[in-house]
């Protein structure tokens, strides 16, 4: 639990501005306002204030307020055209702010008023304001007085959801927009075509929907499980072109723009399965139950192909008014364009060296087309490939390096990395984690992102639009699930989107996000509460007493332990500090944090152990470890063994470049160099599974089929040399293992040092 005082200080921020002598409370504003002064006095907020618009151009957002204020506040506050003496709400447009999407806030004990350049200004002001009011406020509600301008950095602050792995409802999607808005984000990426399904009503073409938009079933676990398992369950949905046009107009009176994405030419499998003759082959085909990419793809060489996506397109774009439309681009195989004449014929007639080149055409053509119905193509970062079209926007998701190309070459690029920006990863390592396509990106790694490269030239600079967070489905089966795993990371990222870097900090975030968390609760938001933090699985204990340590991010919530392994409520031992605990014998630990209004982390647990791990003496120590490569299909690292087919030594835990790529089993063994006396945390991370042994003990437990999964170990230790094993196995993904710690006193994660390990 962090010290109040602490909190008190940090909650304020880089720019905020205190009055001396004031008694003022934190303010809990998400994203931080880039300029904001906290002044002395109240305002109240009672059934007596009045919201005051004359501006017929903010009928809209004086509506939005009424309501919003009625749900946050608990009783309705009237709209009037004049200003009473004391109690006003004041929305007003000011020609006199410079940003289109700024906003100013002045307050008094008598009036708050909320200017903006345009209506989308104030409607931004309204957010901050909201924010304003405790979520355990109700009646006469006293409010901070402040002085606010503030603007965003970016034009584009997106969030992308794929509906064709998983079908979302309208009301679904409409949540999602509305909080989105709250966090002042403008812009939603809607992937509404892929191999999986086809989500949206094309008249001239009804089998889209009646056969592509449903599946019979679906891939059950993860892609990395072998063989393959399914569900039998048929699944999908589509929204019609009236549903399309409420969803839009929804999301305009939250002045959030929709930018559809229309897949072309790969992930086109369930637009061929509905009409065979896309394909380069007829062939018939399935809506596609994997997951992964299909290598079945729009044929480039017939001209009915054409006919067809721009059929399609003359029915999408008068659903959607923003200047961009998506045509993604990404990840289309070539095998088909390969060994079709008509797609060989066409790369001869249009003078393409390769199918790279063909897809690049592809994408140019759709590119003209939509640039005579008004519109901007943006895609995926492969769209440079081959060569980009003259006014195309790039999205950059396999790292920035496509999107710092594009700008170098004059382009408009929405930054979007997967290491910062993918919200289908990992939140931690923890195993309660549902499942996830991999990876790991926490909260503070999305808040750690800047959209914009150090290295880029400033000329170019300009050129980033922004950032946006993408959320792929394959996993996420429920709305409940898709909340999770986009909230809080989306409150990082909307500062990222919003906030000026000088203004960040992300020690304050935290404590911004107390109030927000209970917030996010009030909503009806499946949000990831903090859970506990300080322990592994495993534990591991020279003596028979152990030192329990737990902190939550969370700055207020409590957290609640048991050690009988029940689980905790809010009427368990309640943490307050460091605690002993005797260890007679194995002993499970099991924690969880509870916010304020009862809201609870999953519960982590913990397994205590003691264990007579003593350093070992060596004769003659060289660097590096031994291995063993065994030619056998293993579904668990335990099962790693036998008769070795090759054995060598490597350098440091790495498997060998000679027998890179084979689908079976590793063990590596030697020893580690102890550097000094103390609790030590390891790290294994690996496609599918994988065990560290240090002795006997067997410290870290990785197993599973899952790709890039990683989980973690504590163990006492004395200065010294101790006998290690890690055994591995992989069956379907490219083999990675890597072993982190941290040192004794340290919070810094390293890779164990190829020059701490040793064999003899």
């Amino acid at each position: 639990m962090r010290n109040f005082l602490i909190m008190l200080v940090f909650s304020l921020g880089v720019t905020t501005q205190l009055q001396a002598g004031s008694d003022a409370t934190p303010l809990s504003l998400v994203p931080k306002p880039n300029h904001l002064e906290q002044l002395p006095g109240e305002f109240h907020l009672s059934e007596k204030v009045q919201i005051v618009c004359s501006d017929e151009n903010l009928k809209q957002e004086a509506d939005y307020l009424q309501a919003a204020l009625s749900e946050a506040a608990g009783f309705n506050v009237a709209v009037a055209d004049v200003a009473p003496a004391t109690g006003a709400i004041i929305l007003k447009l000011d020609e006199g702010i410079a940003g289109e999407e700024a906003y100013s806030i002045r307050s008094s004990e008598d009036k708050y008023e909320i200017s903006g350049k345009s209506s989308a200004g104030v409607f931004y002001g309204i957010q901050t304001f909201l924010q304003l009011i405790p979520v355990s406020a109700k009646g006469n509600i006293a409010l901070p007085l402040v002085k606010i301008d503030d603007e965003p950095r970016f034009e584009w602050r997106g969030m992308h959801l794929d509906v064709c792995r998983h079908f979302y409802s309208v009301d679904v999607v409409k949540k999602l927009i509305n909080q989105m808005s709250r966090y002042k984000l403008n812009t939603f990426h809607w992937h509404l075509t892929e191999d999986q399904g086809w989500r949206i009503e094309i008249k001239k073409y009804p089998k889209l929907t009646e056969i592509g938009a449903w599946r019979d079933e679906t891939v059950v676990g993860h892609m990395a499980d072998y063989p393959h398992r399914f569900d039998g369950e048929k699944h999908g949905g589509f929204y019609t072109q009236e549903q399309v046009k409420d969803v839009v107009a929804y999301a305009a009176a939250r002045h959030v723009t929709i930018v559809p994405e229309i897949e072309m030419p790969g992930h086109a499998q369930a637009a061929l399965a509905a009409y065979p003759w896309l394909g380069c082959f007829d062939d018939t085909l399935k809506v596609w139950p994997l997951w992964g990419v299909s290598e079945n793809v729009y044929c480039a060489g017939k001209e009915s192909t054409f006919e067809f996506l721009q059929d399609v397109l003359d029915e999408v774009i008068p659903l959607f008014p923003g200047t961009y439309f998506h045509v993604g681009g990404d990840e289309c195989p070539k095998e088909n364009w390969e060994k079709c004449p008509l797609c060989q014929k066409r790369m001869k007639e249009e003078g393409c060296k390769d199918e790279h080149e063909l897809q690049s055409w592809f994408i140019q053509r759709m590119e003209h087309y939509l640039a005579t119905k008004g519109k901007k193509l943006i895609g995926w970062d492969e769209i440079l490939e081959g060569g980009l079209a003259e006014n195309a926007a790039v999205m950059s998701w396999r790292g920035e390096k496509g999107g710092i190309e594009a700008a170098e070459l004059g382009h408009k690029v929405v930054m979007t990395p997967g290491n910062w920006c993918y919200f289908d990863h990992y939140q931690s390592i923890d195993s309660n984690e549902p499942t996830a396509i991999g990876g790991l990106t926490d909260l503070a790694e999305v808040y750690s992102y800047d959209p914009v490269p150090a290295h880029l030239p400033k000329d170019k600079q300009k050129l980033i639009m922004g950032a946006q967070a993408n959320l792929w489905t394959e996993y996420i089966p429920t709305s409940e699930q898709l909340e999770y795993m986009i909230y809080p990371r989306l409150c990082a990222l909307s500062e990222v989107q919003w906030t000026e870097p000088a203004n960040k900090d992300f020690a304050d975030f935290e404590l911004r996000m107390d109030e927000n968390y209970l917030r996010l609760a009030r909503n009806d938001i499946h949000f990831r509460v903090p859970p506990p933090e300080g322990l592994s699985p495993v534990q591991i204990y020279e003596g028979k007493e152990a030192t329990i340590t737990l902190s939550c991010a969370a700055a207020t919530a409590e957290i609640r332990y048991t050690t009988d392994g029940s689980e905790p409520t809010e009427f368990s031992a309640l943490y307050a500090g460091p605690f002993k605990l005797k260890l007679d014998g194995d002993l499970t630990l099991k924690a969880t944090s509870f916010l304020g209004d009862g809201t609870k982390s999953y519960t982590v647990k913990s397994v205590l152990k003691t264990a007579n791990l003593k350093p070992v003496k060596l004769k003659n120590p060289e660097k590096g470890l031994n291995y063993k490569f065994y030619d056998a299909a293993f579904r668990s690292f335990r099962d790693v063994g036998g008769e070795a087919i090759k054995t060598g030594t490597v350098d440091w835990l790495v498997i060998p470049a000679e027998i890179m790529g084979k689908l079976k089993g590793w063990a590596f063994d030697g020893y580690i160099s102890v550097p000094t006396d103390g609790s030590y945390y390891f790290q294994l991370n690996s496609s599918c599974g994988s065990g560290l042994y240090i002795g006997d003990e067997l410290v870290i437990d990785n197993d599973g089929l899952n790709y890039d999964c990683t989980t973690s170990g504590r163990v006492e230790l004395k200065a010294g040399y101790y006998p290690v094993k890690v055994k591995y196995f992989n069956t379907v993904y490219g083999q990675s293992i890597k072993l982190s710690y941290k040192r004794p006193g340290s919070d810094k994660l390293e890779v164990f040092p190829g020059e701490k390990y040793f064999r003899e």
